[in-house]
């Protein structure tokens, strides 16, 4: 199971955050290096450095992630310098090391304020404790004494402990200048594991003082704190703090949740993400980018009532992690052909799924609405949105695909049928002059049967009709938050949103 762990947090393209919408998000990403105002290249000699999440930021791969609305203080958050770092050495590099750092351990984490400093007028405080880098050798410590640890053994970990200190100083900090602050924490991946089990040594009173802890693609971690021997309220105080959001399609995310939602640690929402694609697959399920997020910063989720269809993924995913954990395959699960098949049908099973779950419930949702009036109505409204135009966009999809693939096949034969008829022409050679197998030869060729310019401008008429349908799809979901507005307007609103939505892909 290390090798899991090793080929989950590497594989995948990057895919950022479309916008800064959730404070807490964007927390977490921007402890990570290349992302969209990333706090490793933005502390460095900088003090108190304000951060605004109001405004559009780009990584290094120079994709747009749109300044947020709605967010707490204007999204504005002021990056604190680590006073208490120092260099240290180990047998091979230069170390740093802190309250907030450990480089040796792999552990990294940052503390942002929502005024410039510590003061009276201060009331929320963040951690954003960040999650594993790329394997390497200077990684080493990271991913065997932290990802392998709690992976094969439900470890409390190095990195956990040294979080745990440094909530305990911040907390004291808070208290001599803020106190009437609250401490916020998040992370991704290893990080939500680290921020879950750095509250487990926390004094009662310093629980009492921390105020969120919202976290994102990350494993269970209740069989850990069992084993840390945590009393049932120990456990049950920790779990009312904190808010996970997985991906039912990704392996981290669903790693250790074989067991009930409702006897994992905290609130688990399980999302419905952008795409359908594994942890492995370019656009990762294990990603920022795969959360779809209104100007408020509620994340679409799935429940019992809406495309259940990701709960039940979600369990057979887990099950399936647990499954190959109890046989032992270690290093070899990603190679195993068994479990990538099984795996990668249960992903395409949930499409499928959709589609129908929306092909069935479009109507029931027509007529529910009909029925109701007030926030019920809205609610339906905005499921009736968002279904249709998932629905629009899988069956496009498909529509695209089945099309580019009868154009292949077609592409196929043909060449195959000229291949049959120059050797034809070439077996009765001896029976004609040269001039007749060179008039044969002259008229067999590919561009007499097949255009290359039509094909690739069908192609590229297929790609744009994805494409607007994909546009439309998201105006539908971004315009959910404008419902009120759309009735006054008669949809001159929604023209100001597909404008936006367009707008946006340019970039």
């Amino acid at each position: 199971m290390i090798q899991v762990f090793l080929e989950m947090e590497g594989g995948g393209y990057m895919s950022n955050l479309e916008t800064f919408d959730n404070l807490y998000a964007n927390l977490a990403q921007s402890a990570y290096v290349d992302r969209p105002y990333n706090f490793p290249d933005i502390l460095p000699n900088i003090d108190n450095k304000l951060l605004d999440y109001s405004v559009d930021g780009s990584g290094k791969d120079g994709d747009t992630t749109f300044g947020g609305q709605h967010l707490k203080n204007n999204g504005v958050v002021y990056l604190q310098s680590d006073s208490t770092q120092q260099a240290g050495q180990n047998s091979t590099s230069k170390h740093r090391k802190s309250v907030l750092v450990d480089e040796k351990e792999g552990f990294q984490s940052y503390f942002l304020t929502d005024t410039p400093t510590l003061n009276l007028e201060t009331k929320d405080a963040y951690l954003s404790i960040r999650g594993s880098d790329g394997f390497s050798s200077d990684t080493i410590n990271d991913w065997v004494w932290n990802n392998a640890m709690f992976t094969l053994f439900d470890d409390y970990i190095p990195q956990a402990k040294l979080a745990n200190t440094a909530i305990d100083v911040k907390l004291g900090e808070l208290g001599r200048n803020a106190p009437k602050a609250k401490l916020h924490i998040t992370g991704h991946s290893l990080g939500s594991i680290v921020s879950v089990q750095s509250l487990a040594k926390l004094t009662d009173e310093n629980l009492d003082k921390i105020g969120e802890v919202v976290v994102f693609q990350g494993p269970d971690t209740m069989a850990s704190l069992k084993k840390m021997k945590l009393s049932k309220d120990k456990i049950a105080k920790i779990s009312q703090k904190v808010t996970y959001y997985v991906n039912p399609f990704d392996l981290v995310s669903m790693f250790n949740r074989h067991t009930p939602l409702d006897e994992q640690v905290g609130r688990v929402n399980v999302i419905i993400p952008k795409h359908f694609t594994s942890t492995f697959d370019n656009l990762s399920s294990h990603d920022f980018g795969e959360f779809q997020i209104d100007s408020y910063g509620n994340v679409l989720v799935a429940s019992e009532d809406f495309h259940p269809e990701y709960l039940r993924a979600g369990e057979k995913v887990a099950e399936l992690l647990n499954k190959f954990k109890k046989a032992n395959v270690g290093g070899k699960i990603r190679r195993a052909f068994s479990f990538m098949k099984e795996y990668q049908s249960i992903i395409e099973e949930t499409r499928q799924q959709s589609i129908q779950w929306n092909i069935d419930n479009i109507p029931k949702l027509q007529q529910s609405i009909g029925e109701t009036h007030g926030a019920k109505q809205l609610i339906l409204r905005s499921q009736l949105l968002f279904s249709t135009g998932q629905l629009a966009m899988l069956e496009t999809e498909n529509f695209v695909n089945d099309f580019k693939r009868h154009i292949k096949n077609y592409k196929e034969q043909i060449y195959q049928i000229i291949q049959d008829m120059n050797r034809q022409a070439h077996a009765v050679a001896h029976f004609l002059s040269h001039a007749q197998v060179h008039a044969i030869l002259e008229c067999v060729q590919v561009p007499n049967f097949w255009n290359e310019d039509i094909e690739a401008m069908t192609v590229k008429e297929l790609d744009d009709y994805k494409l607007r349908i994909d546009q439309f799809s998201e105006a539908l979901f971004k315009s959910i938050e404008h419902l009120e507005a759309l009735d006054k307007e008669q949809g001159a609103n929604f023209e100001q949103v597909m404008g936006s939505v367009q707008e946006r892909w340019a970039k």
